[in-house]
């Protein structure tokens, strides 16, 4: 339910733009939504991203959700490609169902299109509930993995997907591996 009396509006930052009191506010949203959210884990994964969106209500003048946004270069089939991972998505219960956080991401898609003619742009979502899983299916017609596990007309996405994950959870891989080492 969206907030009653409130106008809202979303605007994307690039992590640069991010001020102290901004990401203050964020981690505060982040804090009433998941439990050990301490504050330099949430700067230190926070400095890892390109940029931000920033909901803001207009009438009290307060960040009540955000989500980031981490573009990097990839490859596929040989070509230079670009990635676009979001992030972690916060959005205050009062305000859920508002969609100009939409509408900015969709804007920066564009952008990052415009600003790389030529190269395909794809969008990884992690999705831990059905409602992200159909923001997806029901705006991006081709997409990986399907629901319908014997539709493989995009399983060639699964090498995006594969390269992607190994490019942004490096670090993880690292450690994963050393575990297995050190065992």
């Amino acid at each position: 339910m969206i907030a009653k009396s409130s106008r809202s509006s979303c605007k994307f930052f690039a992590i640069s733009q991010v001020s102290v009191p901004m990401l203050l506010e964020m981690h505060t949203i982040f804090n009433n939504y998941y439990e050990n959210a301490d504050l330099d884990t949430f700067i230190l994964d926070m400095s890892k991203k390109s940029g931000v969106f920033v909901l803001k209500d207009l009438t009290n003048k307060r960040i009540v959700g955000f989500s980031t946004w981490t573009e990097m270069p990839i490859t596929y089939k040989g070509e230079q490609a670009i990635g676009v991972f979001s992030g972690d998505t916060i959005v205050e219960e009062a305000y859920w169902g508002n969609k100009a956080m939409h509408t900015a991401f969709a804007l920066q898609a564009v952008k990052t299109k415009l600003k790389n003619r030529g190269a395909k742009v794809f969008w990884l979502l992690i999705s831990k509930g059905y409602k992200t899983f159909l923001l997806m299916t029901n705006n991006v017609p081709v997409h990986y993995p399907s629901i319908n596990p014997d539709n493989q007309r995009n399983a060639d996405l699964k090498e995006v997907v594969d390269t992607y994950c190994k490019a942004l959870f490096k670090a993880v891989l690292l450690d994963r591996s050393n575990l297995h080492h050190n065992a």
